[in-house]
């Protein structure tokens, strides 16, 4: 699309919408630039764009609901499938897919001034405080409907002139100035534009309580009478595409997935009967799903709801997995995992200064662990887990629950629980 800086700003095909940056109706959906190409999974079969604010029917595809609701008032069939559907039977698709649409990748509309790339849910924070091109519009915009402002501003340009030569004028916070007219102009108190925090807003007003995904990673396992058996679901993402993470997009009715009930839309799968699925591509991730065998082993993480927050700190969790690699089968890995008293579970207290883990630089203090080498440890104690890591002969693979955007507390040690990486008694830091 073109650069909207160039267009007038109204139009009989729309106005610049100042969420998006672009010129469309303003009952229409909004429009973006995308850095990459996005997965046709994760496009809208109406508009052909990436999905806003998906919804997904009950015979399994997804559509922007505005698209859908412009079309369910004329229709009363899915326009896939042509099968009978009412608007209210639809309902909103996974929070975890929706956030995953929101981290695409997008390019500032006007390019000509910023050439910014940014997540797609921020681009309107990023318009209406940071642009310097939306700033340029819309001042612009102001003076074609209100010729007086540029009046004004010659005005305040002498007043600037004058007062640079007038020192009691331009020592004054706000001055006037006599002129022959008798008038007084008075220069308004408007702060600096590089002292503006756009992150700070008093207004509460403004911005709507938001919604703190809680999530969990769980262990499935899905049993076939035929190792070839399709399992009758599709996914998305990789790491040659914008998500990034596999994750569950549908699963397909009277299939063996849909049978087992566990797995469902949403879902992040993080390994495949042990192989971590993190860091391959969409291709690789299919080709490890469509492996014949008897039984799957899936770890996952499952959406669990949401709770509201009306203030921060925001609390992201992640999932991260960590390889390390030991010289020898005896070499600690300098780390000092406890038990907390309130939560089950393994942390990590504290990495040894000079350690393998420390110089790793992956893991962190208050990682949860969840498994290593592949064993679940998310009920597990500290002297399981340092049995593991001492049986094994070089690769140590961690995978831990991160939790971003909070000082990691103080935690509660239970002192007949903590157990080093290299022993049964605590590591010394």
């Amino acid at each position: 699309m073109a650069d909207p800086a160039g267009e007038e700003p109204a139009s009989k095909s729309g106005e610049l919408c100042h969420e998006c940056g672009q010129i469309h109706l303003l009952p229409d959906n909004h429009l973006y630039n995308f850095q990459d190409d996005v997965d046709d999974d994760l496009t809208c079969h109406i508009c052909l764009q990436p999905l806003l604010q998906p919804m997904d029917t009950p015979c399994g595809h997804t559509y922007c609901f505005r698209c859908l609701e412009n079309f369910m008032q004329e229709y009363s069939f899915c326009p896939m499938d042509r099968k009978k559907l009412s608007f209210q039977n639809c309902r909103k698709s996974s929070l975890l897919v929706r956030n995953l649409l929101d981290k695409l990748l997008v390019l500032c509309p006007f390019q000509e001034d910023c050439a910014l790339t940014m997540q797609r849910c921020e681009l309107e924070a990023h318009l209406q405080n940071r642009c310097p091109g939306f700033k340029k519009y819309t001042e612009r915009l102001e003076r074609k409907r209100n010729p007086r402002s540029r009046m004004k501003g010659d005005s305040l340009s002498r007043l600037e002139a004058k007062a640079v030569k007038d020192p009691e004028v331009s020592n004054g916070g706000s001055s006037s100035v006599t002129g022959g007219s008798g008038a007084a102009v008075v220069l308004p108190e408007v702060p600096d534009p590089g002292l503006v925090n756009p992150a700070f807003d008093g207004s509460e007003e403004e911005f709507p309580q938001r919604a703190s995904l809680l999530a969990e990673t769980n262990t499935v396992e899905i049993h076939r009478d035929d190792p070839e058996e399709e399992l009758g679901m599709r996914i998305v993402g990789g790491k040659d595409t914008p998500l990034g993470n596999i994750v569950v997009q549908e699963i397909f009715q009277d299939s063996v997935v849909a049978a087992d009930g566990k797995l469902a839309p949403g879902d992040h799968i993080l390994e495949v009967n042990g192989v971590n699925v993190s860091s391959v591509t969409h291709c690789q991730a299919i080709s490890l799903l469509r492996q014949p065998c008897d039984q799957l082993h899936f770890l996952v993480l499952q959406e669990k709801g949401f709770s509201n927050r009306t203030a921060p700190p925001v609390v992201n969790q992640e999932v991260v997995h960590v390889i390390l690699v030991k010289r020898d089968q005896c070499e600690p890995l300098g780390i000092k995992l406890i038990r907390k008293t309130d939560e089950p579970g393994i942390f990590i207290l504290d990495l040894l200064d000079g350690g393998l883990a420390a110089k790793n630089g992956k893991l962190r203090q208050d990682d949860k662990v969840l498994s290593i080498n592949g064993q679940d440890l998310r009920q597990g104690t500290p002297e399981v887990a340092a049995q593991i890591i001492q049986s094994s002969e070089a690769r140590v693979t961690f995978v831990v629950l991160r939790q971003s955007g909070l000082q990691p507390p103080e935690a509660p040690e239970d002192s007949s629980s903590a157990s080093s990486s290299n022993g049964g008694s605590p590591a010394q830091p």
